[in-house]
């Protein structure tokens, strides 16, 4: 069973291994600073006992033992993108939600993590009004991008060189709201 859980200050340090350890990337101290501000735009995911109960899922903030007893096993920030009469043109001013990092360890993968994980994004955008979730995916990465088709993103663009450290060009994923 997985729990999601805002990420305090003291937790911090958890998300930056988990983007390392899973993603090989770094981002700057700021990066890391503004997560406790985040709230639902910021997640750290846990494996937790199944205590046998049913538990509603507007609850999954409040899980008891989602620190104590859990373990972090996966994480996702994002950033409110908001409107941009350049960029998004006049007819919809709208924010978009960004998916700047989700990452799932390796052996909890393919058990529903990263699709919580995903799906609380999408419920908050909806929440906020946004008109779309949107992320990048490495050009190469042929599993993500089947992932997030099979819920419902589709490529909507090309970055090239957009992976400075490492090289390579990303996809614009975007699921409409």
């Amino acid at each position: 069973m997985f729990v999601l859980k805002d990420i305090p200050k003291s937790r911090v340090s958890t998300l930056k291994t988990i983007v390392s350890v899973v993603l090989g990337a770094s981002y700057s101290s700021q990066w890391y600073a503004d997560v406790p501000r985040l709230g639902p735009l910021a997640q750290l995911i846990y494996e937790v006992p199944d205590s046998g109960e049913s538990s509603d899922e507007n609850d999954h903030h409040d899980h008891p033992s989602s620190e104590s007893n859990g373990v972090p096993v996966g994480a996702i920030r994002c950033a409110l993108d908001p409107y941009n009469p350049v960029k998004d043109g006049p007819a919809d001013t709208r924010p978009r939600v960004y998916i700047m990092v989700i990452a799932v360890l390796a052996p909890f993968r393919g058990l529903g993590a990263g699709t919580m994980m995903l799906n609380h994004i999408v419920e908050h955008a909806k929440q906020l009004d946004a008109k779309a979730v949107y992320l990048h995916v490495r050009a190469t990465d042929t599993d993500s991008q089947q992932w997030y088709s099979r819920r419902g993103f589709v490529e909507t663009g090309r970055v090239p060189g957009y992976y400075r450290q490492t090289g390579g060009d990303a996809f614009i994923y975007t699921l409409d709201l």
